[in-house]
This record gives structure tokens, sequence and C-alpha cells, in this order.
């Protein structure tokens, strides 16, 4: 690990250069994808920007910096500018998206980072590639101490992983052994320069008071290293964990491609209770399109109720929690999408793909407008055709389509061909019917 309690070096691009050929060989990267990288101005996503442009430059690869405008502040059209500039100075191509304005007044940084995320992501997908971003070694510690507040429990202990996914878009963080301190330095000793945000000094958010608080710490450089060594090692383990439950759930706990799960309650009650309440948090955030993980508490109660009719399900009561709705229906217990209000539609991107209701990857070359089929005549597919099929009707709510142009006669047509009575037929014949009828591909995020 580079630094902490340690003195002061400078980045060695050598040792750099070997750990993104680390990330990149874990992924299986090969040359016909890009390297997308995701730039503040900041120093660190400024460092990375450079020490990237070297490594593309030495191997033949592509590298193209992104630039989001969140428009939080006034001078932020100008800031982004002056960012394209300094990277344009050093060779790379850089690009500039606008996000729409922001109208409320809390959960601005949350807000920020998802938008800002799914954008990235967005735009990487559009170009083939894998997305840097510059999270470093500091950055871990704050945000294992923040999900520690929150009593987010074993897996919350993981911190943040150098390889991960958003949305389907793969994500790499190569600079997480470095701490600020080290990438600052080094921007100093290469002369690169960067742009301060105000919003990394105010206390009104929660990171930045963890922050200050950590930094005012007794024995801080201690007890970080500590916590930076004991999150290390709790991913290794949940990274493991993980891998077994993935197992379980594509035999016992299935999601299909409309967007929902069949829950084997049996074998749940079987399984070690943090081991049930970790499938159950995955599945529900999943199919529900949540942000965030549910709180544990609301979680173990669903579990017990779930439990209480193991031997007795076609008696259980139906449930709604995190965006979501399970019920014993054709001899099984399924979750599927469930809201109270409409989710609004929304347009493909000029990228030419969408994430829809955090749940559903959407990819047209045309900018139609995508919504739920609860936003058209619902009641037409729920008479005509959801009757005859085994996949429950609630499913059908929440799958998205052009709303403009849907025709259901044509669906119904397309599905009576279906002999079979198996969903996964059905399933397919419909994702079809939407990509031969009106050009969409419709992928669910599992």
């Amino acid at each position: 690990m580079t630094s902490l309690g340690e003195s002061l070096k400078i980045i060695d691009e050598e040792k750099f250069f070997k750990e993104v050929n680390s990330l990149l060989n874990l992924i299986n990267f090969d040359n016909t994808k890009n390297l997308i990288l995701g730039v503040s101005g900041g120093p660190d996503s400024m460092m990375l920007s450079h020490l990237l442009n070297k490594y593309s430059n030495i191997n033949g690869l592509d590298v193209i910096a992104v630039i989001i405008d969140h428009q939080l502040r006034d001078s932020s059209w100008k800031e982004a500018s002056i960012t394209r500039k300094k990277l344009n100075a050093i060779g790379l191509k850089a690009e500039i998206f606008k996000l729409k304005k922001y109208t409320k007044n809390t959960g601005i940084q949350e807000w920020a980072r998802f938008e800002r995320l799914n954008t990235l992501s967005a735009f990487a997908k559009s170009k083939n590639g894998v997305l840097f971003l510059g999270h470093h070694l500091d950055d871990n510690i704050e945000t294992v101490f923040m999900r520690m507040n929150k009593k987010t429990g074993f897996w919350g202990a993981a911190g943040i992983k150098k390889v991960s996914s958003w949305r389907g878009t793969i994500l790499l963080r190569p600079f997480l052994s470095y701490t600020k301190e080290i990438i600052l330095k080094t921007c100093k000793e290469k002369s690169i320069k960067f742009i301060v945000d105000d919003s990394n000094i105010n206390e009104k958010f929660e990171r930045v008071k963890t922050r200050n608080f950590l930094q005012n710490l007794e024995n801080k450089d201690k007890i970080l290293k500590n916590v930076h060594n004991f999150s290390i090692a709790v991913g290794k383990i949940t990274e493991i964990l993980d891998k077994k439950i993935n197992e379980l759930c594509t035999v016992h706990f299935p999601s299909f491609n409309l967007g929902w799960s069949n829950l084997d309650i049996k074998f749940l009650s079987r399984l070690n209770k943090d081991f049930a309440v970790r499938i159950m948090l995955l599945k529900i955030k999943s199919i529900g399109g949540e942000k965030y993980f549910l709180k544990k508490i609301k979680v173990e109660k669903l579990l017990v109720h779930l439990l209480d009719f193991t031997d007795n399900q076609n008696k259980m009561p139906g449930r709604t929690l995190g965006g979501c709705k399970i019920f014993y229906r054709q001899k099984n217990v399924s979750l599927v999408r469930w809201s109270k209000e409409l989710i609004p539609p929304s347009k493909i991107t000029e990228f030419g793909n969408l994430l829809y209701d955090n749940k559903w990857e959407i990819l047209c070359s045309k900018k139609v407008k995508v919504g739920y089929l609860q936003n058209s005549n619902y009641s037409l597919i729920k008479n005509k055709i959801v009757r005859k099929s085994i996949i429950p009707y609630e499913v059908w709510k929440y799958v998205p389509v052009d709303i403009d142009r849907f025709n259901y006669q044509k669906m119904k047509i397309k599905l009576d061909v279906v002999k079979s009575n198996n969903h996964l037929d059905i399933t397919n014949n419909f994702i079809s019917f939407l990509f031969d009828c009106y050009g969409i591909k419709i992928k669910f995020i599992n």
C-alpha cells in the first residue's frame, strides 16, 4: 500500500502502469475497447488523466475524457471548458456533457453522483469502453466510516472496489492505493494544474463532515491504516461470499429477462440468516430499481413473514417493500416491480441508450420515448393477453416499450404463435418483437 504512516513519495509511473495492466487483465480487456475517463478537474482526475494519457500512448490505446457540468455553480461551464483545454493541451480528447439543472434544495450530492455516473456509463457503453475513475484511499476510508454510521453491516465495511460495475458498465479505480496527499504532491512535482471545488469544504455535506472528523482523530494515521487494511480484508471475504450467493440465486432465486424473480422459500428457510437477508437485499434492490439497499431491519421483518408460511405458502398474504411486490401465485412466490405512482417516460439519450427506472438498459438508434406499459392503455394487454400468460400480470405493467408507437394487436399476434406455455419462450418472443417492430433492445440489469 502506498502510504499511510509512511514518508510521502510521489506516484511511481511504472508501478501505476503495472496496476492498470493488472486491472485490465482482470476484466479480460482487449484492444477493441476504449478507455473512458471521468474528469472533474480536481487533482485526482487530472493526475489520472496525465498518467492514463501516457499509458495509452505507450500501449496504442484511445482515451476519451468526459467532463460533467452539473450546473450547480454559475462558473461550472467555464471551469469545465478550462479543464477541457488543459486535457486537449496534453493530447487528450475531451467531451463536456451538461446535466439538467437540479431544482431541489436537498440531496444535491446524491443526485449529482447518480446522474454523473449514469451519463458516464451511457457514454462508455456508446464507445464500447471501460470507465476509469479517480477515487483514492482517503475516499475509501471515508466511505467505510459513512457506511458504518448507517449500520450497513459486514458488506458495507468492504468499501470501494478497484473493479466494479455501474448499470452494466465496468468501473476501474487504479488510485485506491494512494492517499490524497501523495496525489497532491505528485501534481505539484509534475506541475499539473487543477480546480478546487468549494463543495469539498462545505460541512453541510456528509462526506465533508466525515473527512473533517477523521482529520481530527488522535493517532489518525494508525487508525486510518487499520481501517483501510480491514476494508481490504472484508472486501476479499465478501467477494467470496457474493460469488457463492450468486450461484445460489441462479438455482433457487432466478431473475428473468422481464425484470422479475421467483423465490424458493423452503430453501431460504434452510440458509444462515445473514445469507438469507443478503439475498433478499440484493433481489429487492435489483427488481425494485432502488438506488441504495434497504435498511436491514425491514428485510429481516419481511424474511420472518415469508418463513412463517414456508409450509403453507398458498395462504401467505402479499407484501410490498422497496419498490417490489411479493406474493404467491401459480405455485410460486414471486417478486415483481411495484410502485404506487406512475414512472414517467424518458427519451433515449444522444448516446443511443437509456438507463430506465434504474433497472433497464434500453438501446435504440432513434430518440424515441420509452415508458412502462402502465403508462399506456394497460387494460388492453391485461384483458387480451395476460390472462393467457403464466407471467404475472404485474410484470407486464413494468415492461419498457416505445409508448408512442406500441401496438397491442401486433403484440397479441406475435405472442399467439408461441405454442409453449413456458414463460421463457414467451419472454424471448416478446423481446424479439420489440426489436423487430420498433428497433428497441431491452435488457434487465440483474
